[in-house]
């Protein structure tokens, strides 16, 4: 006989935890669309859900995969807007969707690309 798990007991029968996966999205040239600006600094995000939108930002995180930690090369320029809008998106839950819990995109730790 199956009982509830802790993650049951926790947050409700039939709650699983999604196991995190790890990929590497690092070129020598910036991973945002249309950007061709050399890669210098890496970003490493989570996205928990794709965000509504159609501005660039909400594109480039339609190209990551739900549930993953992904580490992304980025310039210079681009790797300031993705940490302000994460910040942004973080510190506001009145931009997510109804219902959400957390913020649809987790930002990790930085590093330089080289």
């Amino acid at each position: 006989m199956r009982g509830l798990t802790l993650a049951e007991k926790q947050n409700g029968p039939g709650f699983r935890d999604r196991l995190v996966t790890f990929r590497v999205r690092i070129f020598h040239h910036c991973s945002i669309p249309g950007c061709s600006d050399v890669a210098t600094s890496v970003l490493r995000l989570y996205v928990d859900a794709h965000p509504p939108g159609m501005d660039w930002y909400a594109r480039f995180l339609r190209t990551l995969v739900i549930g993953e930690e992904t580490d992304v090369g980025l310039c210079m320029g681009h790797a300031g807007e993705v940490l302000a809008l994460d910040e942004e998106l973080m510190m506001n839950p009145d931009l997510w969707e109804p219902g959400r819990q957390n913020p649809p995109v987790m930002p990790g730790p930085g590093r330089s690309a080289w």
